[in-house]
């Protein structure tokens, strides 16, 4: 039997890197970038056969982007590459910002360092959905015959400094209080460190034009590396990624630091309150942007925010509260992206807000389809510096979320599993599960969203509770993982998530 092929998974494919077809290398992502050639040549459309080409600090990612766009120009597509690393954020305002047809990210996010991979995003700047990305699927399986990637000068284009001055200029009026920055962005102290990716320059340019003048970065964690050695994962949503710049924060008495993954969409928040360090999780982080948009300038009219069915539904009531409507995708954030390129096509009336999901993907500006990394740092540190100057920690800000709209506790179990069968398994018993109970709680209703009529399907299940308690089920899209997403409220929800953690951890284990 041969070596299992690479699938696409979530807007692209992501892998270890290696010989062979189940790994990621030049011959992949060049049949990777040779399918979507061939979409874009098949619809094609007047003055748009144009792809941007960008790269986060892993290792072989510039050689992999070089052998991308070599593939591409091959089929007389016009590249625009950019001439350094660069964020996700920078890659989906180019491709808006300069008519793309499509955009090429070679990333693998905050995976291991062993791993790389390609994400692909169309005109709108969001990654590819249905039915897109299952077309450039079918047409990376056919693609038995590979054409010879040779770069084509004369479609060649490099792109450096004036996007991301163009990128500044659009975000700019989307941050609320500019003014207390310019005038007390001093008054508070920022570490940040961008895991050895892409973000220290984007994120520390912003702080410094939005008037923060208190920045230190943690210099172990300056320069881009691929091989990320002085962190266990280079994820900001796991605390120990945070280590030295937990450290340097206590040591240097600042208010706050932060971090941002690879390739700089997603970004990690901790703070120290009352002699302890707090790390707020991505739904916190969520509803405190949200709050702050809401009340520091009117709402404008007809305004919505996106979430996904597995963020907190704190940020529904909270929209509600002030008259804002909430839309609601399947996990991910390429479906937050469509989303809002459908809206501003079809009611180009409504105001988009303010987008997240859980895993710390944040966006509050309408200039791009995809988390952004740099701009959501920069509006932490600006509410960060106004809850400061209240005489407030954000955990204070918190806490008075909580007493407002109620409390809400969510957490996120993840399984790791050695085989795709195990997986499978798994997930076929909790979709014939008949039973009153599960994990010795009585179910009140459950969810099938491959069966699921008002979104597309998806392999994720949802279980309600009494006490208004709700599980989620789904299989990781690029890993051998299953993850439980736990929705619990009442100040008894952190002791009861450790209860149903263990149960799902024991059902999980003997029906595997």
């Amino acid at each position: 039997m041969g070596e299992r092929q690479l699938e696409f998974g979530t807007g692209g494919m992501r892998a270890k890197r290696g010989e062979g077809p189940g790994r990621i290398n030049a011959h992949t992502i060049s049949r990777a970038a040779q399918a979507l050639a061939q979409e874009i040549l098949e619809n094609p459309e007047p003055g748009r056969l144009s792809v941007v080409v960008a790269y986060d600090s892993r290792i072989a990612s510039h050689d992999l982007a070089l052998t991308a766009a070599a593939t591409l120009t091959s089929f007389g597509i016009l590249c625009h590459i950019f001439k350094d690393i660069a964020p996700v954020a920078y890659l989906s305002f180019a491709v808006r910002h300069l008519g793309a047809r499509a955009g090429v990210m070679i990333t693998a996010s905050h995976n291991p360092p062993e791993y790389s991979g390609i994400k692909i995003f169309w005109e709108d700047g969001a990654q590819v959905t249905p039915p897109r990305d299952e077309s450039i699927a079918r047409r990376y399986r056919a693609n038995e015959k590979m054409v010879e990637g040779k770069k084509d000068p004369k479609l060649f284009s490099s792109l450096g400094q004036e996007i991301e001055d163009e990128y500044i200029r659009h975000i700019s009026p989307h941050f609320p209080h500019r003014k207390l920055c310019s005038q007390r962005g001093g008054d508070i102290s920022i570490v940040y460190t961008a895991l050895h990716g892409t973000g220290l320059y984007p994120c520390t340019r912003l702080l410094k034009h939005l008037g923060f003048t208190r920045v230190s970065t943690v210099e172990e964690q300056d320069t881009p590396d691929g091989r990320f050695p002085t962190v266990t994962s280079p994820n900001p949503e796991e605390p120990s990624s945070l280590k030295l710049a937990v450290a340097q924060m206590v040591e240097t008495k600042a208010d706050i630091c932060l971090g941002t993954d690879p390739d700089s969409d997603r970004v990690g928040l901790a703070l120290e309150h009352k002699g302890k360090i707090h790390y707020p999780t991505g739904n916190q982080l969520a509803l405190l942007m949200l709050h702050y948009i809401l009340t520091r300038n009117p709402v404008p009219p007809k305004s919505y925010i996106i979430s996904s069915i597995v963020t907190t539904p704190l940020l529904k009531t909270m929209a509600s509260r002030f008259g804002v409507d909430t839309e609601t995708t399947l996990t991910g954030f390429k479906w937050m992206g469509q989303r809002i390129g459908e809206i501003e096509r079809e009611n180009p009336d409504r105001h988009f807000l303010f987008a997240a999901e859980e895993s710390f993907g944040l966006l509050h500006h309408p200039h791009i389809r995809d988390k952004d990394g740099p701009a959501s740092l920069g509006l932490l540190c600006e509410l960060a510096l106004y809850h400061k100057t209240c005489g407030r920690t954000l955990v204070d800000a918190l806490d008075l979320i909580y007493q407002e709209f109620g409390f809400h506790h969510e957490s996120l179990l993840t399984l790791s599993f050695d085989k795709p069968e195990e997986i499978e398994n798994l997930m076929d018993f909790f979709r014939s599960h008949e039973g009153e109970t599960l994990a010795g709680q009585k179910i009140l209703s459950r969810r099938d969203y491959l069966q699921e009529g008002e979104l597309p399907p998806s392999n994720m299940l949802a279980f309600s509770f009494e006490g208004e308690e709700t599980v989620f089920v789904r299989p990781s899209g690029t890993e051998l993982k299953i993850k439980f997403y736990l929705m619990l409220n009442g100040r008894k929800a952190k002791e009861r998530t450790k209860e149903w953690e263990e149960a799902l951890r024991d059902t999980s284990t003997q029906n595997r």
